[in-house]
């Protein structure tokens, strides 16, 4: 059987009814059921870092009726789990740089280590509030 690439294509949003099946017969699981497993704890680092790009994405506007394409450049500061809590965007630090300057710099190097970034780029902290008009400046 021939495998078909499973390279990025544009994917469109789900809305989480969709079924879940197995010998094309459904679970009785939807997409919903794995999301609230999946991404419920907003603490872990995956998630943590899913739902930094989601507040990236809300506060330049562009995340509305759209589907995740994998970007950051956020860090969670707040270190007391008694109070910790990621849904609260004034718990996280953004640092905006941009692409070109990122691209000149490493190449085509995937990740950057929040020190290298900091060390070699000195990005502008800031919060969420900030974060839009910051975007908008690098890009200029």
């Amino acid at each position: 059987m021939k495998s078909e690439s499973l390279a990025h294509s544009p994917a469109t949003p789900s809305t989480g009814s969709e079924a879940i099946s197995a010998g094309g017969q459904p679970t009785g699981l939807t997409l919903l059921d794995f999301w609230r497993w999946s991404a419920s704890d907003v603490l872990t680092n995956t998630t943590r870092g899913l739902l930094a790009e989601f507040l990236v994405g809300s506060a330049l506007g562009c995340v509305r009726e759209l589907v995740r394409t994998e970007w950051d450049g956020c860090l969670f500061h707040h270190r007391d789990k008694r109070t910790a809590n990621p849904l609260d965007a004034d718990q996280w630090t953004f640092y905006v740089v941009a692409t070109k300057e990122l691209d000149t710099v490493v190449g085509g190097q995937k990740s950057i280590a929040l020190s290298v970034l900091v060390d070699k780029f000195r990005p502008e902290a800031v919060d969420y509030a900030g974060l839009d008009h910051a975007v908008r400046a690098a890009t200029v």
